[in-house]
């Protein structure tokens, strides 16, 4: 364990949740990149394991809360701010800011969970990054190296004076979120035997998503996206070809990279085999998607994930996802000649305008592709796995559908057995996903305020908690939160600007009820959403 030193800044990175999600997750790797390149900061990666922190002895716990500077927390996911007062406590630091003196470090928080509501730990934390963490972090560090002997209270209003950092004890209630020009790549830079993706090589090919899905928060909370040069992913993924590993293409869009043909033929010439995150049906029906077949073929992948979304075409407009079945029996056919035995379908319930015939299209249409699949792999002898995922749709923060409200949790339960009976008629279609009532908790820590903070604090080690926390039921949040949603579509609490304008968002709902869609954000030609201005 590293210790404080008189000169430099000592910085822990913490992932809370699952170890596998740690390893795998870019944001962690950059963290550990960027502190590793400033002059005066050492790092020192902790991926909090589930009930972990509890356990740690009294020597662990003086050790963590007294060696470090800085803790910074990168949040993926809104379950996981869960783990912040678990971990904070576990680690022998005060759960509130309030409560922490001198010695303690800096408790900051970042990552998407950051960018969409952070409000639920706004007690716990020191200080929020909400944007990209090249921008501010160095200028974080070299404050906090400059500030030795500063009484806390004044260090952290002068990190708070940084364009992108909000300190929470202060009284400003600009929280912005502040973004990079995305010139260099995340590539991993930890290994572990224990990891998901022990046997690949991690790269960032973009970040945001310019398809605009009017449910994701992904391509409307980081506008424009941006796609990484050839020269610069080759750069990146060096090291992963030098170590003889897969490569993994992590990009939310990587079907829309101006320059995917080019980058699997680099990749084809040194030698390395790659694995897309994900892919559009509509890319395997073009010359790029079969070239992209033919090295996923000769790599010995035998998997890939596909998001239609729905199975009625009419709700694909309506979330501006527009998908056609001829393109995923294209898309199915190719990928079967290919080789790929194994494929899972992403598929969503309880959309705005979903009527009952839409439940009825999405079953029709898995029941479709395991038709396709087996008419496709007939003359192999074996025929793969389908595997589904259904999940409630879940509105979120800087979206044109953030304001909807959730059916009722009983609605939504219902949908879900339509779902499952019609879907078990098929039996070779494995079903998964999560419950309704997650959902429901998943809603709440997205578009709740600080009275969600009580909830976290609650002694219970499990999630989705129980329905009877800190004196209410679920139904009382719920009705709690479905009143902010009518009034304002905020709590009185903080919101953070990520450069959207109140009117695309507006627009983009009327599209959505219209049927109308949109298409995709492309920096070159459009400034519509205004996500271009000021971009450092």
């Amino acid at each position: 364990m590293s210790s404080k030193k008189a000169s430099g800044v000592s910085v822990a990175v913490v992932y809370p949740g699952f170890k596998a999600e740690g390893m795998s997750s870019l944001a962690v790797h950059a963290l550990v990149r960027l502190i590793g390149a400033h002059p005066g900061a050492v790092c020192e990666p902790i991926f909090a394991l589930e009930k972990e922190p509890c356990r740690l002895n009294r020597t662990k716990r003086r050790s963590i809360s007294s060696s470090f500077d800085l803790l910074a927390f990168s949040v993926s996911f809104e379950e996981q701010w869960f783990w912040i007062p678990k971990i904070l406590e576990g680690f022998g630091i005060p759960v509130h800011r309030q409560d922490r003196r001198e010695s303690y470090p800096v408790v900051m928080v970042g990552g998407l969970a950051a960018r969409l509501n952070p409000n639920p730990v706004w007690p716990f934390i020191d200080l929020v990054v909400p944007g990209e963490a090249e921008v501010v972090l160095h200028e974080i560090l070299d404050v906090i190296e400059q500030g030795r002997g500063v009484e806390r209270r004044d260090l952290l209003r002068q990190l708070g004076e940084i364009r992108g950092v909000t300190y929470t004890g202060g009284s400003s209630s600009k929280l912005e979120a502040v973004f990079d020009d995305g010139q260099t790549p995340v590539s991993q830079v930890m290994f572990d035997s224990e990891s998901t993706f022990r046997n690949m090589f991690l790269i960032e090919t973009g970040r945001g998503c310019p398809m605009g899905c009017r449910f994701c928060a992904v391509s409307f909370s980081r506008r424009p996206a941006v796609f990484f040069g050839l020269d610069k992913i080759m750069d990146a993924a060096r090291e992963g070809i030098e170590r003889k590993m897969k490569i993994g293409l992590v990009g939310a869009s990587l079907s829309r990279h101006p320059q995917l043909m080019e980058l699997i033929d680099a990749m084809s010439e040194v030698g390395a085999d790659v694995s897309p995150a994900s892919l559009h049906p509509g890319l395997l029906g073009t010359d790029v998607g079969k070239r992209l077949l033919d090295e996923l073929s000769q790599s010995g992948q035998r998997s890939v994930t596909l998001a239609p979304e729905t199975g009625s075409e009419r709700l694909r407009l309506v979330i501006n996802k527009p998908m056609y079945e001829e393109e995923l029996h294209m898309a199915v056919c190719r990928l079967a000649q290919a080789g790929i035995l194994h494929l899972k379908l992403y598929l969503m319930y309880g959309l705005p305008t979903e009527q009952p015939e839409d439940i009825r299209a999405t079953i029709m249409l898995v029941s479709d592709v395991h038709r396709w699949m087996v008419d496709a792999q007939r003359s192999r002898a074996k025929v793969g796995r389908l595997s589904v995922s259904i999940n409630p749709f879940v509105p979120k923060p800087h979206t044109p559908f953030e304001n909807i409200s959730m059916p009722a949790l009983g609605e939504l339960r219902k949908t879900r057995n339509s779902l499952i009976e019609g879907l078990k008629k098929n039996a070779r279609v494995q079903i998964s996903g999560i419950s309704p009532k997650r959902a429901m908790f998943q809603w709440l820590l997205s578009r709740g305020g600080q009275e969600m903070s009580r909830l976290l604090e609650n002694d219970v080690l499990s999630w989705p908690p129980p329905n009877d926390l800190v004196g209410r039921t679920l139904p009382e949040y719920l009705g709690l939160l479905r009143g902010i949603e009518v009034k304002s579509g905020w709590s009185d609490n903080y919101h953070v600007d990520v450069g959207l304008s109140e009117h695309l968002l507006t627009r983009e709902r009327q599209k959505a009820f219209s049927g109308l869609i949109t298409r995709p954000c492309l920096r070159s030609v459009c400034l519509a959403c205004k996500g271009c201005i000021g971009l450092t």
